[in-house]
């Protein structure tokens, strides 16, 4: 069983990578990191002597290489998420919440969107969303 705990860490490394791509945590990306510099240096199978200095180069080497996935990947998905959301949001009727003293729109039983406007709105009233801008949305009352 040993001779395959090189590929688990491989897979795990890339488990933790996928993970961390939809929910963005940096206890995530640092354990990937650390799994990676571990496949790493069970893959090369350096003498002891070598095997910290070897992890410790490989982990700048994880970073960059988790950096530029979640760089290439993480913007193409969240643009195709937020498109579909659009879609849905766009002219939908929900009510105002406020939140630290924040006006936020409230749709579909509890999610909760920042909402960009300078007008006051009351607790508990009905709006509908006229437009979204990466993410903002701009309501306005329903008449």
């Amino acid at each position: 069983m040993d001779f395959l705990l090189p590929e688990w860490l491989l897979a795990l490394t890339i488990t933790l990578f996928a993970l961390d791509i939809y929910l963005a945590t940096e206890f995530l990306s640092w354990c990937g990191i650390v799994t990676f510099a571990s496949y790493i240096t069970w893959r090369i199978d350096p003498a002891w002597e070598w095997k910290i200095l070897i992890f410790i180069l490989s982990i700048p080497v994880g970073a960059i290489f988790y950096y530029s996935l979640v760089k290439a990947i993480r913007p193409a998905l969240y643009k195709n998420t937020l498109k579909e959301i659009s879609e849905k949001l766009l002219e939908a009727k929900g009510t105002i919440h406020y939140v630290d003293d924040k006006p936020m729109f409230k749709w579909n039983g509890d999610e909760l969107w920042a909402i960009d406007s300078d007008a006051s709105f009351k607790e508990g009233q009905q709006v509908i969303v006229t437009s979204i801008n990466d993410g903002t949305l701009t309501v306005s009352p329903i008449s």
